[in-house]
């Protein structure tokens, strides 16, 4: 098995075909998520850890007898615009603190480990602010053992720029004519039949020379891992189905964590979740 660098590994590659035809039919839209260095505005802000919004009637979610993870929360008013995407609304992640955060290895990989929560508005008054402790904290300091998927722990705000990412080879439409890329493998010292490999490594991966390309984590686009893709396997839907769209990407680069160098995903119909409807979402994560 081949591993794709991580983008955050950049290196300087000789000149190549030109690729703008390529680039500019088959980018894909996105925005960026950034640390913002600072704690939020408030608990219906978008930020990562810490303690969640969480209105009086909601009780903390926990999994295998363990309080979860609070992951994180995006207000969809604060995410620059994306076709199909929610306009305004809170979506919540949270994931087990157990030591697979969650991750399930049976038929319930994708469907259990994890609780995603959605809020047309935050007008009802939250019940803990951003920098209170949670009862993740609390079973923590007591001793307990649970984990934490990231290295952030504290309530973080999240910034949002619009973006741009190519798809991986395995998603490129069929029948797309690849000449320039077969170009690039043979000025890069690379086989003519790999092709796919230059493609998600040097066209859209951690050696790409395309310019301006969004690189870790991101609210839509197109999905970046570790390893392998598990859509089209068990609950995943294939990644060409709505529900297996890219909702969310929390990559190790920003946000630390997630084992090795890794990435996590929330993979859904963004159409749906704007209807307050989450059944479709699935969570994944892998590392190096």
């Amino acid at each position: 098995m081949r591993f794709f660098g991580r983008r955050q590994q950049q290196k300087q590659q000789p000149a190549v075909p030109p690729l703008d035809g390529l680039v500019d039919r088959l980018v894909l839209p996105c925005a960026t998520i950034r640390l913002a260095g600072h704690a939020p505005a408030s608990a219906g802000s978008s930020y990562v850890a810490g303690h969640p919004y969480l209105p009086e009637e909601r009780p903390w979610p926990e999994w295998d007898g363990q309080p979860m993870f609070f992951l994180a929360q995006v207000d969809f008013a604060e995410v620059p615009p994306l076709p199909g995407f929610p306009e305004r609304g809170l979506l919540q992640w949270f994931v087990g603190s157990d030591d697979t955060y969650g991750l399930t290895f049976d038929e319930t990989q994708g469907t259990a480990g994890f609780e995603t929560r959605w809020y047309a508005d935050t007008d009802a008054p939250s019940l803990r602010r951003p920098a209170d402790a949670t009862p993740w904290h609390v079973a923590r300091d007591a001793g307990e053992e649970v984990y934490c998927p990231i290295d952030v722990v504290d309530a973080t705000a999240l910034t949002f720029a619009p973006g741009r990412v190519l798809p991986a080879y395995d998603e490129l439409p069929a029948g797309l004519d690849l000449a320039p890329v077969a170009q690039l493998a043979a000025s890069v010292g690379e086989a003519p039949e790999d092709v796919p490999f230059v493609w998600d490594e040097y066209v859209r991966g951690a050696s790409s020379t395309v310019p301006g390309l969004a690189s870790g984590s991101t609210v839509g686009g197109s999905a970046d891992f570790a390893q392998s893709d598990p859509r089209g396997e068990g609950a995943f839907p294939a990644h060409h189905a709505p529900g297996g769209r890219l909702v969310l990407q929390l990559d190790a680069a920003q946000v630390g964590g997630w084992g090795d160098v890794g990435v996590a995903h929330l993979f859904g119909d963004p159409a749906a979740v704007a209807r307050g409807d989450l059944s479709s979402l699935r969570y994944h994560w892998d590392c190096s």
